[in-house]
This record gives C-alpha cells, structure tokens and sequence, in this order.
C-alpha cells in the first residue's frame, strides 16, 4: 500500500497536482505584511470569508509534528510562534515558541542575498510585535486569528513565491535526518536513515481533527530488535513524506470519498486518472461524489457491462481501461492513530465485474412503491442495526461486506446473522432483507436453502417444504385480514417468530384460526372465501402428513423468502385489480 501510493505521488507530482517534496497544502486565512525593516505593516485576510469556516489553501513548508515541546514551522505558523501570543499559551511558552520560530529562520535566511529573507530576519531581530499586530485587528477577530495559520507577506507578495527562500527551505528539509541509524526500507530495499516521525494523515472520519498516525511506533512494548521509533518500519524521510502527501490529497477529494459507517474510503487509478475515480463513485454506490458528465451517467449501465466484460469505454475524449490498475482503502480513526480496516488492488474491470455481481444477486421483486430497487451499500447495512435508535453499524462488519462486494467473495456470516436478529425484532421482512437473504446463500449455497426458492420473483412450482410453509403463513394472514378488514394486529405479529423456527406447534393453531377466519368470510365474501380455500388447499397438498419440528437457520431463510414472495404476489394482483376496475370506471364514464 505504502509503494502504491508513493507511486501515485510521483504521477501527480509529475502532473504539478501536489506539492513538491518539502511542501505541503495547508489552509492560511492571515497574511503578515511585513517592511524592510521587519516591522508589521498589516493583516491580510486570505481567501473565501463567505463561508462559515473560510478556507485558503496555499503551499507551505512542511509541518513539524508537535507531540510535545515547542517546534516551530518555517514561513507560516500560528501568531504563538511568530508573534509570542500568549491567548492559547502558559507559563511563558510563548516565548519559547517565538524564540524557536527565530533561530529557525535566522539559521536559513541569514546568508541569503535577498530584501525578502532580509526583511524577514528583521522581523526576528526585533521584539516580539504581538501589540502592533492586535491593534490591527478587533478583538472577536484576534480570537479567532491566535489559532489560524499567519505566512509573511512582503512587497505586496507571498514569501512562498520568493524561490530562493523556498529553495533553502528545500534543501535544508531534504538534507534533514541524513545522521542516524542506516537500515533496509521496508518501501524497496534501499539503505536509508529512518524517519523517526512520519507526516499526519487528516481528513478521516471521526479521527482527531489534526490529523492521526497511519504508521506510529510511540511506546516500548511496540518496538522489535532494539529499534526504537519507526525505525521498526524503516523508510526515508521523502518515502514517508510521498505516501502521506498522496494520502492527504486524496482524503481532501471531497468528491471520490465515501464514507460508510466509521469507515472513510478512498479510491485511485494507478496512473492517476480522475476519470476511473468518477467512474467507479457512480458504479459502486458507495457514498461518494459522482460526475458531472450527464451522458456519462445517462448510459451508466451500458458503460459498466461493457468495461465488467473486458471492452474499453470511451468518456468524451478519454478512454476507460478495464485493465488499468485500481486500489481501494478503507481507513477508520483509533484515538490518535488510523486504522486500515481494508486495502484491496485489482484491475478496473475485475472491481466493476463484482460490483456488477453484488447488485445482480440482490436483485430482487420489490413493493410498486418503491422506485429506488438498486440497494445502496449504506442501506443495505443499515438492515443489520435498529434504525429507531440509529444504531452504529460494526466497523468489522462494514469492512467484511465491502470485501465481498469488491473481491466477489461469499458476504460474511455476520450479515445474515444481524439481519435475523432484526427479522425477529421486527417480526418482518422487507424487500431490503429479503434481497440479503437471497444474496448470502447465492454465494454460500445451502441445500436447506436451495437454488430454487432463491429467485427474483416467487417460485410457485416449488416443493421446497420451508418456502412452502413461508407461503402459506402468507395466506393465512390474507384470509385473516380479509375476514377481518381494517385489523391492527394480525397473526404474523404474535406468529411469525415461532412459526418460522417450530412449525409442528404453530401450524395447527394457525390452520384452526384459519377455518375459523373463513367461516366468518363466506358470509360476506363467498367468492374470495373459496379462492383463498383453494390456493390454501394446493399448498397443502404439497406438504405431505406431518409439519417439521424445527428448521434450521437455511430453511427459516428459505421461509422467510417464500413469505415475502406470496405477500408481494397478493399485493401485485390487488394493485391490477384496482388499475383494472380504474379503467373500467374511465370507460363507464
């Protein structure tokens, strides 16, 4: 993963999309405008103030981690270390950190030749203009402006645009740590210094908003060998530096991260494309942003049949390659560190071919009323948790479920298992659940849940005995219901539990129900009465003398389909029944 995306850093630094090495993207709302002689001559406001929480992104040094003591960053910092404002600091750290901050600069600028770096070391060489710079602003704008980043401004223009300032600042970081321990790098083998500390990763979900360690070695029971540190994973300052840039630039692509319960994901062509990363956000459903090209999304399905069989699509001018290279992964937040909860690299067309797979095995006959039959990840998973209280889904479980959608593996044990325990909270199952149901034993056969009942519509030529029981328990609610219009309660609510897991005890109290319910019926519906008899009496037939004792979790899957299949067939002849008697009322009229 580290050499995948350090190979993706290198094609977007080649492309100029990412700060070089040595610098990074950082957000700088304050700009300090600084005269030859260092003193302050203004505060500039950087960037969008329309927004709530503005955002002025500009490339700076990179960042030093300040886990404790007092370390200062070059050109752009906080007013603590360039002015020793002391609103956010005690017992005088402000001076510390204002004293760091000169020695940094001083020790980089001082042998420049240049009024910029001149002015700067003036800035140092002075005391500490907290007061001055305060005055220029009000006090509700101080409060917020001592936590923001401030980056020097002289002549009107950014220091970051000086290129011999930035050039002394690139070669002292590449020429940083080039004294310690030489070891393997795990990232290709080469003998390097190891980076003590690696860059934070920010943008992950739930994770602490400066940012958590994806690789971290901070106490003694981590480290092996003696090494202390990362020097337990060794690599380079610049392979630490590529991977976590690459990282950061990806989480920060609003539109190509999806976010799945406390799992952030993030996905990436090996050559860089944006162009698969749009693609893949429609195709996969997942959550994340999708394309603006409308013709695109308009022949979405013809794109993906064709890439999943192995054709290159044509996208405007660009052309999709069923063969290149594609990663997907899955970071959840661990207190200050982050978690890799999945990595998975395949080619394009392989993902898009399971993703095709995944939808085709939900497919399932659904209510009329429902017009969205294509099952987002999110609420398939939301079928495993009660939604009256908005349960969290386990971030095991959301990895488990991505892995089979994406690698075509079965689903695991623990999707169907939650999605039972809410069947039997609920005593009932929705389109959503059946579709998990006939999705899980499609890759997991089961001969006490076989092929035959796991169909997209109902199979009426099956005598598999569950799915039989299934639908009957179906019409003995109908002629319940019909014999009793408008009833709140009916049997599937005091039943449908113990019907599905013990059928010798319930079905005969259902059966003497039953009779009953047809009885009363026949006096106001003879008609129906008999219809109902009839297919109740076909259904029988098919059982033979004695109902099961008990049906294992397979056959109360293979029930709960067959229940689900009758109820949506009774529903689909009422609503022709009703569009019937509709249009004979139009032609009356």
């Amino acid at each position: 993963m580290i050499e995948n995306l350090i190979h993706l850093y290198d094609d977007l630094d080649a492309k100029h999309k990412i700060p070089q090495y040595g610098l990074i993207p950082q957000n700088v709302l304050y700009g300090l405008d600084i005269d030859d002689s260092g003193k302050i001559l203004n505060i500039r406001k950087l960037g969008d103030w329309s927004q709530k929480r503005p955002v002025h992104m500009v490339s700076v040094p990179a960042r030093v981690t300040r886990s404790s003591g007092v370390k200062a960053n070059f050109l752009c910092d906080t007013p603590q270390y360039l002015l020793a404002d002391d609103t956010n600091a005690r017992n005088g750290r402000e001076k510390k950190a204002f004293k760091a901050a000169a020695e940094l600069h001083l020790r980089l600028l001082s042998g420049i030749d240049d009024s910029t770096a001149k002015a700067i070391c003036a800035f140092f060489a002075r005391s500490p203009q907290v007061s001055e710079a305060k005055n220029l602003l009000t006090a509700d704008e101080w409060k917020h402006a001592s936590t923001a980043n401030f980056v020097f401004y002289h002549n009107d223009r950014c220091v970051m645009e000086d290129e011999r300032i930035v050039h002394a600042w690139l070669e002292d970081f590449s020429e940083s740590g080039t004294d310690g321990e030489v070891l393997e790098s795990i990232v290709d083998g080469s003998e390097v210094q190891p980076a003590a500390i690696h860059p934070k990763i920010k943008g992950v979900w739930g994770a602490q908003s400066s940012g958590g360690a994806l690789i971290s070695f901070n106490k003694e029971s981590f480290n092996s060998y003696g090494k202390s540190q990362n020097a337990n994973a060794p690599m380079s300052e610049e392979q630490a530096y590529k991977y976590t840039a690459a990282l950061n630039y990806l989480l920060a692509d609003n539109d190509h991260v999806a976010h799945v319960g406390d799992t952030t994901i993030v996905y990436w062509a090996e050559s860089g494309s944006v162009e698969y990363q749009d693609f893949f956000s429609m195709a996969s459903d997942f959550g994340g942003g999708s394309s603006s090209d409308g013709d695109l999304e308009a022949n979405l399905g013809t794109a993906i049949n064709a890439l999943a069989a192995g054709r290159v699509f044509d996208v405007g001018n660009f052309q999709l390659n069923p063969d290149e290279h594609f990663y997907v992964l899955g970071l959840s937040p661990n207190s200050a560190r982050i978690s890799v909860r999945f990595f998975l690299k395949d080619t394009f067309g392989a993902f898009l071919q399971n993703i095709v797979k995944h939808y085709s095995d939900l497919s399932i006959q659904r209510p009329i009323f429902d017009k969205n039959p294509r099952m987002p990840l999110w609420r398939l998973l939301n079928q495993t948790t009660n939604q009256a209280i908005k349960a969290d889904v386990p971030s095991v479980l959301v990895g488990g479920v991505l892995r089979s959608v994406l690698l075509g593996v079965p689903y695991p044990a623990s999707l169907l298992s939650n999605v039972e325990l809410r069947i039997r909270s609920e005593k009932d199952i929705n389109a959503d659940k059946a579709a998990i149901i006939k999705a899980y034993y499609l890759r997991q056969p089961n001969s006490e849940c076989p092929k035959e009942v796991l169909q997209m519509s109902i199979n009426e030529e099956s005598e598999n005995v569950p799915y039989v029981l299934g639908r009957m328990f179906s019409l003995y609610e109908q002629i319940q219901q019909a014999a009793n219009p408008g009833i709140n309660t009916t049997i599937k609510d005091k039943y449908f539990n113990s019907a599905s897991t013990t059928p010798s005890l319930i079905f005969p109290i259902l059966g003497n129900l039953a009779e009953k319910h047809l009885r009363k019926l026949g006096r106001s519906e003879p008609g129906r009465k008999v219809n109902l008899s009839k297919a109740l009496q076909r259904l029988s037939l098919r059982l033979g003398d004695q109902y099961p004792a008990r049906l294992s979790l397979p056959q109360q899957g293979a029930f709960q389909l067959g229940y689900y299949f009758e109820t949506q067939k009774h529903y689909e002849n009422k609503t022709v029944k009703q569009e019937n008697s509709n249009k004979q009322g139009e032609n009356n009229e």
